[in-house]
């Protein structure tokens, strides 16, 4: 997806004008966090708890283990992406590590070793 939009931001670039420009510098702002969130994002476990960090410009999330109700994978119907959906509470979060089922078995792992 970032290929694409700085493609489509080079493209608007090549006619000059002062909309295209503004169009391409709100490009290139999306292209920078959508990079930064892909670049920074961390799955951490600690003492019980799944700190879930999405860069440096959202707050993290941080989750009891033993709130998680369900961790299942999800494909989506169209478009080609998979992630992980996690139950907790009242709430849910969608997750994308690089090793699903290692990191669902973690989590089975780690809830299975609290009780």
């Amino acid at each position: 997806m970032p290929i694409i939009l700085i493609i489509l931001t080079f493209r608007i670039l090549w006619v000059p004008s002062l909309s295209h420009f503004v169009m391409a510098l709100v490009l290139l702002v999306v292209i920078v966090l959508m990079m930064e969130r892909l670049l920074h994002t961390e799955y951490i476990f600690d003492d019980g708890r799944l700190m879930v960090s999405r860069g440096r410009f959202r707050k993290g999330v941080e989750i009891a283990l033993s709130e998680i109700s369900d961790a299942r994978m999800i494909r989506h119907r169209i478009l080609p992406v998979r992630y992980i959906l996690i139950e907790y509470g009242q709430h849910q979060i969608g997750v994308q590590p690089v090793n699903e089922t290692g990191f669902l078995q973690e989590i089975e792992k780690r809830k299975a070793n609290e009780t």
